[in-house]
């Protein structure tokens, strides 16, 4: 958890740096938890807190921690549960139609059956023309991912965010270079900078999309509001399947 200290640095530095209109901070599910989330009333209330003082744009949580916060009527800061099923979701920006695709949740060692395929379809049918970027957001893990981005079809996202198992990328275009492919670090060692300067190319390698890992290294100071909440974390016994 201590990476997130310096998070929060990064992320303030960069509301600092760009203009609100130009800036979106999402983080994957496994940036929440990579397993069964259990914790105590005490630790999950830190933790939303937590993740409120990051205050990321929204941030996608298992179905399951879902759940679990609710049962202990816990409220969490501003995110989207993924479900069974693709869903989808528009961000408007002073420069453009940001969509994001859900993909739906998989269960532990499943692969995604063809109905989550053409429900991922359908949505990217029905939205590509309705948004300047269309961003697809995974859990699915490396192998899941690649073997979407292999597969026919008509209608293609612009970005794939992913993460779950497998290797980080910084960006790799795919699907005949229709889709840049990224994925998260490990460990949480590093944040994603995705900068477009072209958003309504029709396009993808002609949005101007540049990648950069931003380590979260010891040249970034911890933040010592989040430092202080962890520690509290910390002091109550984390259980090693909070992440």
């Amino acid at each position: 958890m201590g990476g997130l200290a310096r998070r929060a640095t990064l992320f303030s530095h960069l509301r600092t740096q760009i203009d609100a209109q130009k800036l979106l901070i999402v983080a994957g599910t496994h940036e929440f938890s990579k397993g069964k989330l259990v914790c105590s009333q005490p630790q999950a209330e830190i933790l939303s807190t937590l993740y409120q003082t990051l205050n990321y744009d929204f941030l996608t949580i298992s179905a399951a921690s879902s759940t679990f916060f609710e049962q202990l009527k816990v409220p969490l800061p501003k995110h989207y549960t993924l479900g069974k099923q693709a869903t989808f979701q528009q961000y408007e920006t002073k420069h453009g139609k940001i969509g994001f695709i859900f993909f739906p949740e998989l269960d532990a060692l499943q692969t995604p059956s063809t109905q989550m395929l053409n429900d991922i379809e359908q949505l990217c049918t029905a939205k590509r023309k309705t948004v300047d970027l269309l961003v697809g957001i995974s859990s699915w893990g490396y192998k899941n991912e690649k073997q979407y981005l292999h597969t026919k079809s008509e209608q293609r996202l612009d970005l794939l965010l992913g993460t779950g198992s497998g290797i980080e990328l910084e960006g790799r275009f795919m699907a005949d270079g229709q889709i840049l492919w990224c994925r998260a670090a490990s460990l949480g060692k590093s944040i994603l900078k995705i900068e477009i300067s072209n958003l309504h190319n029709q396009q993808t390698q002609k949005k101007e999309i540049q990648t950069q890992f931003l380590d979260l290294d010891d040249s970034i100071k911890s933040d010592a509001s989040i430092e202080e909440l962890i520690s509290k974390v910390l002091n109550t016994n984390m259980p090693e399947t909070i992440h």
